[in-house]
């Protein structure tokens, strides 16, 4: 009874040992310097996507090939509607040239998915002059394969 005891014991062990292992991989991996710089190179990507939609008659085809590297496909979807519609109804838009994450709030996150609120500051090229806004997003990143691709892309009050 007493060897069984020190059996079981050392398996406890032995499981919270690589328990603990695994829940470090996770803070290794997955900290607010990997989030910045995966979400700013999504976002700089889609950004530069849209531009040459919009600003340059990128071809809408091409558009969804790069938009899926980034992007689920609801978000493709709805980002090749929102083009569609500009092209038919071209208006004076703001031209978006550069971007700065300036925070993450991580809200839960784990090898296959990340969930954070951020603020954002886009810096907008008027006809006549620059500006820069800063909006809080909430995102949500998924692993797809071996990298992530935008989820979740919400903006918040």
């Amino acid at each position: 009874m007493k060897r069984k005891l020190i059996v079981v014991f050392i398996l406890m062990i032995i499981i919270l040992f690589f328990g603990i292992g695994q829940a470090q991989t996770y803070n290794d991996i997955i900290n607010e310097a990997f989030v910045i710089k995966t979400i700013r190179t999504i976002l700089v990507n889609r950004m530069n996507i849209m531009n040459l939609c919009i600003y340059e008659g990128l071809d809408l085809n091409l558009a969804e090939k790069k938009l899926k590297e980034i992007e689920v496909d609801v978000l493709v979807k709805e980002d090749l509607k929102n083009l569609a519609y500009l092209r038919e109804n071209p208006t004076d838009l703001e031209y978006v040239s550069a971007l700065r994450v300036l925070n993450i709030s991580l809200i839960d996150y784990s090898l296959e998915r990340i969930r954070f609120k951020t603020e954002i500051e886009w810096e907008i090229n008027y006809y006549e002059d620059k500006s820069t806004e800063v909006f809080k997003y909430e995102i949500e990143l998924i692993r797809v394969d071996d990298r992530f691709l935008l989820n979740k892309f919400k903006s918040i009050s």
